[in-house]
């Protein structure tokens, strides 16, 4: 039997599945706990909205080397792989855009570059040195990456099948099947196909009024129109790869990064 709680987290309603097998009802109601708190932690730690965050707070000293949470040097990490690897496509330090339009909070004054072509930061010895001029955003990676930890306290737990969706990221482990879909811009509901050991994600451009979001490319510009969803093992890189496919402008092959492009032309009603 799966067992389903849910809670308002990372800006969306998180909802956290669990195959019951031959667990009791309190060692269910641990792994539950467990795996929101650690979702409310990252929460915590990587929000750009709140000014008393950790992000927030290595965002005020860009400039100079300052220590980092583990979960934060874990995300930057990544995404310094992916900015990389995508040739500056994916950059979490995009945020001025997103403040004139009102998406992102300005907490300080601060001269922040309008052009995302730099290197936005450095990362050393849990340490990070965000470039100076430059604040970094995470939003783009860190709910996936959220999702991904919930899945392991869940696995630490012994929980053999269960499930985590936090809005546009999910991730299916065990002997559980799930059928994905994609609601784009128009509130159309379209059939992507059933997932099993793997994670989905999906972004829009400049997403409806109440769900707001946008992506920005390197040279500042914002993406107005299209959803996309990605394949992958782990929903940090679906969560990433999936601008990276909108910022691209075309069809693009994702096998490098370990991910999948996914229509609804590929999925069986």
């Amino acid at each position: 039997m799966l067992q389903k709680r849910m809670r308002p987290l990372l800006g969306t309603f998180v909802e956290v599945a669990i195959e019951q097998g031959d667990f009791s009802q309190s060692h269910l109601n641990q792994a539950f706990a467990a795996a929101f708190s650690k979702i409310e932690n990252i929460q915590t730690l990587m929000s750009f909205h709140q000014p008393d965050s950790a992000l927030s707070v290595l965002n005020r000293h860009s400039g100079v080397w300052q220590p980092c949470d583990r979960d934060i040097y874990r995300v930057l990490r990544l995404a310094q792989v992916l900015y990389r690897s995508s040739s500056g496509l994916f950059n979490i330090s995009c945020t001025k855009p997103l403040q004139t339009i009102g998406l992102l909070p300005q907490h300080f004054e601060d001269e922040i570059f309008s052009k995302c072509n730099t290197p936005p930061f450095l990362i050393n010895n849990h340490r990070v040195k965000i470039t100076q001029g430059h604040q970094l955003c995470v939003d783009g990676i860190a709910k996936g990456y959220a999702v991904d930890c919930a899945q392991a306290v869940l696995k630490s737990y012994g929980i053999k099948a269960g499930s985590i969706n936090a809005g546009g990221d999910l991730s299916v482990f065990g002997e559980l099947q799930i059928a994905v879909f994609q609601q784009n811009q128009h509130n159309e509901r379209q059939y992507l196909g059933r997932i099993a050991n793997a994670a989905v994600a999906t972004s829009c451009g400049l997403a409806t009024t109440s769900h707001p979001a946008a992506i920005v490319d390197p040279n500042g510009e914002i993406i107005s129109a299209g959803c996309w969803s990605v394949l992958a093992k782990k929903a940090w890189r679906a969560d990433a790869l999936t601008k990276v496919v909108a910022l691209q402008g075309e069809v693009v092959d994702l096998t490098p990064w370990g991910g999948l492009l996914l229509t609804p032309a590929d999925g069986q009603s």
